[in-house]
């Protein structure tokens, strides 16, 4: 496959997605499906998709689930098979992801996430970045560390947290428990992203600040035992 024929079927598959092509499967009955396979056809005829090209888009939203090997465009079967990351990586490589050239500015940045999230939309790694996403928890991380990582799934999984409130729930989710039951305290719980961090901060900060004086006071009737 030539460079041409790549930046080609990029341009393709991002107006593809761009219709928000709907999914099938296999649960929803004969005529659902007949439904979806008119939807295919009539969003293929509109754009001019190259037959080489529909296989794959269809096979993407008939089963998600389908591995890439089996789904990639032609030129990125390897002989002998080449290990799934080694795929997805030559595959994303292919798709030209742009380079980040916007350096402070925001407009720039955000065009440039969008530029990769339907890229790895379309490679189908988002499903992944959903599951962390669904799964994180704070652990040992700080506050700090834990909405620095927080943001940046978020921007790959924007459907899960579309608004303020779903942003605030989903992080109230992710916090330690403590700190999670002092965020929510109080006759007026968080509804801004911003105000969760802060209570957030602010209650990790008391919570650590307790437990070094229990931690002492322990230390001191132990050194009294003695």
């Amino acid at each position: 496959m030539d460079l041409r024929q790549i930046e080609e079927d990029r341009e393709a598959s991002l107006v593809f997605l761009g219709m928000k092509p709907g999914t099938f499967d296999g649960t929803q009955g004969a005529a659902a499906l007949v439904e979806w396979l008119h939807d295919m056809e009539t969003i293929f005829g509109l754009y001019h998709i190259k037959a080489h090209l529909q296989v794959m888009l269809a096979s993407r939203r008939l089963n998600p689930e389908v591995p890439l090997a089996s789904a990639a465009p032609a030129g990125l079967q390897a002989d002998p098979p080449m290990v799934r990351e080694d795929l997805l990586y030559e595959w994303f490589r292919r798709m030209k992801a742009p380079e980040f050239e916007g350096l402070t500015d925001p407009i720039e940045a955000d065009n440039w996430i969008i530029d990769i999230q339907v890229i790895l939309d379309f490679m189908g790694l988002t499903e992944l970045e959903k599951d962390k996403f669904n799964s994180m928890r704070q652990g040992s991380m700080t506050v700090l560390e834990a909405v620095k990582r927080f943001e940046q799934l978020a921007r790959l999984c924007p459907e899960i947290v579309p608004n303020e409130t779903e942003k605030v729930r989903t992080m109230m989710k992710m916090f330690q428990t403590d700190i999670a039951k002092q965020v929510s305290a109080g006759s007026i719980p968080p509804t801004l992203v911003a105000d969760c961090i802060s209570r957030a901060i602010r209650d990790e900060y008391w919570i650590n600040q307790d437990k070094e004086a229990r931690l002492k006071s322990l230390k001191l009737r132990r050194k009294k035992r003695l």
